[in-house]
């Protein structure tokens, strides 16, 4: 997965920046996250499982997207 992030440098004293930024970085997330979960529905018996626990796999499965891409 690569990041759609604006390039080059942000001021953080200029606030429009900081949110361009920062929408930019919620849209990534917003992305990867929709693909995740329609990635989960079509594993077979994934729907039967209770909400909490489908929830709980994709809340998972998400933790490690981001400590990678952090990481990275």
């Amino acid at each position: 997965m690569t990041a759609d992030i604006p390039q080059g440098q942000f001021n953080i004293i200029n606030p429009d920046r900081k949110c361009v930024l920062a929408t930019s970085i919620l849209k990534y997330f917003e992305k990867n996250i929709a693909e995740i979960v329609k990635f989960a529905k079509r594993i077979p018996g994934f729907t039967d499982l209770p909400i909490d626990d489908q929830a709980n796999l994709i809340r998972g499965k998400i933790w490690t997207d981001d400590r990678q891409f952090i990481q990275t």
